[in-house]
């Protein structure tokens, strides 16, 4: 089932792996993505169209776990910000870089639009 969300350039989509949740923040979109780089995966994406939003950022934040707990994972968090009225499609890949596999481990497709008020929409594409 796909979900349009039409958001001001002030919010943020936070969409986890396995499910979505929204907040709102000021710094623009902020996609968060499961992982756990102790293994050598990680997530990095590419854009269809140049110029519609540009990334700010990107983090990862460990999962808080028990005392001694060893590779639990956490988020990957990507903040981008509105550019340019038009669209693109982020294609976030989860994989290990130095593996010769064909396609990602993992893929997450986001269609993102940008209004001339620079409001932003996304659509998560299954």
């Amino acid at each position: 089932m796909k979900k349009v969300l039409t958001l001001s350039a002030g919010l943020m989509i936070s969409a986890a792996l396995f499910a979505s949740g929204y907040r709102e923040a000021s710094a623009g979109i902020r996609i968060e993505l499961e992982g756990n780089p102790t293994t050598g995966y990680s997530w990095t994406y590419t854009a269809g169209t140049e110029g519609i939003v540009r990334e700010l950022s990107v983090e990862y934040i460990k999962k808080e776990t028990a005392a001694g707990a060893v590779g639990s994972g956490g988020i990957f968090v990507f903040v981008f910000e509105a550019l340019a009225p038009g669209e693109t499609e982020l294609r976030f890949v989860y994989k290990r870089p130095w593996e010769n596999v064909d396609g990602p481990v993992q893929e997450a497709v986001y269609l993102v639009k940008v209004d001339a008020n620079k409001r932003i929409s996304a659509e998560k594409r299954e």
